[in-house]
């Protein structure tokens, strides 16, 4: 078995998928831009869905580096990752099947893309994007809950997270209180109220997601463990609308994780977080 990648691979892989979507998201917007206004021949969406095609491809590719890559490779092999694919209804696609399916994929994307009078050059980047990504952001996904165990900097944010944010909190008040000093002039207190924006900074710190907002603070060897099982659920929860239990219980059983949790831990877990009311 290759070495665990370090946190930095980790992270690398985690931004992959935002990568993915700016780069082909501009690559497919200027092929939409290059089409004309006029009737396309079955031949011109033809040719389009392979220009769009080869886009997705290279915009796959450009969106790794050597460090997401290593990550990436790395991943894929474990067998606790591929058992999680498997249930979750990830397919594999073969090599010599990759070129075809993608062809199949975005035909139908192009195809609607034109039967709605184009529906704007953003439209096509959208579609094809939404069609192809979803695995890279899964992965992405993993990657940076794989991070945040490896760095420990969940477990940080939810044991010293509240009282930093209450001492971020406290020094704002002291700054305008100081603010309000009689010998400061006039036009340097508008100066540094533009600077220095008390109310949006305070109303930033009163966002309840700034910490993540943890469902697990107990501060015992298993608190990573158990703050990466809560990251996947609810990394599920956005993707796929459901906690996926199994699947993480799978994943928790990375060979980095020193202690895996167990299934009625991450069943504990999942109903917390199903019942954590959402930011709409």
């Amino acid at each position: 078995m290759k070495d665990v990648p370090s946190a930095q691979q980790f992270k690398a892989l985690a931004m992959s998928a935002k990568r993915y979507k700016t780069i082909c998201s501009k690559t497919v917007y200027s092929i939409a831009e290059s089409v004309g206004e006029g009737h396309l021949s079955e031949a011109d969406i033809t040719q389009l869905v392979e220009r769009v095609s080869a886009a997705h491809q290279e915009s796959h590719d450009d969106s790794f580096d050597e460090d997401s890559k290593a990550a990436f490779d790395w991943l894929t092999e474990q067998p606790s990752f591929c058992l999680a694919l498997d249930a979750l209804g990830f397919t594999k696609i073969e090599p010599h099947e990759i070129e075809q399916y993608w062809h199949l994929r975005f035909d139908s994307v192009v195809r609607r893309w034109v039967g709605r009078q184009r529906g704007g050059r953003w439209g096509l980047s959208f579609a094809v994007v939404g069609a192809s990504d979803s695995f890279l952001r899964y992965v992405s996904g993993v990657a940076e809950a794989c991070h945040g165990y490896l760095t420990k900097l969940r477990a940080r944010a939810a044991i010293d997270g509240p009282e930093t944010v209450d001492r971020m909190k406290a020094v704002l008040c002291e700054f305008e209180q100081l603010l309000d000093s009689e010998w400061l002039a006039d036009d340097y207190k508008a100066k540094l109220s533009r600077f220095v924006s008390i109310p949006k900074a305070r109303a930033c710190l009163n966002e309840p997601e700034i910490i993540a907002n943890p469902t697990s603070r107990r501060n015992d060897v298993d608190l990573p463990a158990r703050l990466m099982a809560s990251e996947l659920i609810r990394l599920h929860q956005r993707s796929f609308s459901a906690t996926h239990k199994r699947v993480v219980f799978h994943l928790m059983g990375l060979p980095f994780i020193d202690r895996p949790l167990e299934m009625r831990t991450i069943e504990r877990l999942a109903k917390a977080e199903k019942s954590r009311p959402r930011q709409k």
